[in-house]
């Protein structure tokens, strides 16, 4: 398989670690120059955002990017929206080599569904040392089994009758389309990433709630500004907006 990207990143291959995201962090603090492709079969301590456990057998894609770059910590959260772009056309890409049309989603601010079910995530980190700055943007991808105890329903492809695609396959599909929007926000900044994430927005104009740790508002989901903020509009026609928080969806 031609591998264009190679020529951009170091890649390494794990048959099981840890996580994908702690040896990117192992990495950074060895001071490594380059940019890091680090993929696995599969994790022995996953995780999500908020620290939670992130379901790791083998047969899913686990992979994440190390970027070298001293991109500042206002923009580093567009990279969600730009990973989840790339995580949207590799389920697409997939499903159509199957001949199969799903109805897919993104949920703000870094999930990906199907059939609004949850079937990837995207967990972004960075580390700051004293000459360089790393930015770890960690992937999963629920291919073959995905996670019964969560407080959000999951699903994977194999549930949809996709049962030939390999992490390989998916690993490719998923760091072309990476470096696709990758590019176009390097070139042309966030705005538009912004206008293709809303096209694909699960729930957009929808009544749903947040909770961010402290209290839950609903309203209806507006859009996101130029920084990745959700705004939603209350019932008494104020816009609200939040930077982080767990978005949950009504009947």
């Amino acid at each position: 398989m031609h591998l264009p990207w190679l020529k951009k990143y170091n890649l390494l291959i794990f048959d099981e670690i840890d996580s994908t995201n702690s040896e990117a962090i192992r990495l950074a603090k060895a001071g490594v120059t380059g940019n890091f492709v680090i993929w696995a079969q599969s994790q022995t301590a996953g995780r999500g955002k908020y620290s939670k456990k992130w379901y790791s057998e083998p047969g899913n894609f686990y992979a994440s990017i190390l970027l070298e770059k001293n991109i500042p910590i206002e923009i580093q959260p567009q990279l969600s929206f730009v990973t989840a772009l790339a995580v949207y056309d590799t389920v697409i890409a997939i499903a159509k080599s199957a001949n199969l049309t799903l109805t897919i989603g993104l949920k703000w601010p870094n999930d990906v569904l199907v059939d609004s079910k949850k079937i990837a995530g995207i967990l972004l980190e960075s580390i700051k040392l004293s000459n360089s700055g790393y930015l770890i943007i960690g992937v999963g991808i629920n291919l073959r089994s995905n996670p019964l105890d969560i407080d959000q329903p999951a699903t994977n492809l194999f549930n949809f009758g996709i049962d030939q695609v390999g992490s390989d396959q998916t690993l490719h599909l998923f760091i072309s389309f990476f470096e696709k929007y990758f590019s176009m926000w390097q070139q042309q900044g966030f705005m538009p990433i912004r206008q293709l994430w809303l096209k694909k927005a699960n729930k957009l104009n929808k009544v749903i709630t947040i909770d961010d740790g402290k209290n839950r508002i609903s309203g209806r989901f507006q859009d996101i500004d130029l920084t990745g903020n959700i705004r939603i509009k209350l019932a008494c026609g104020q816009i609200y907006s939040l930077s982080a928080g767990e978005v949950f969806f009504g009947s």
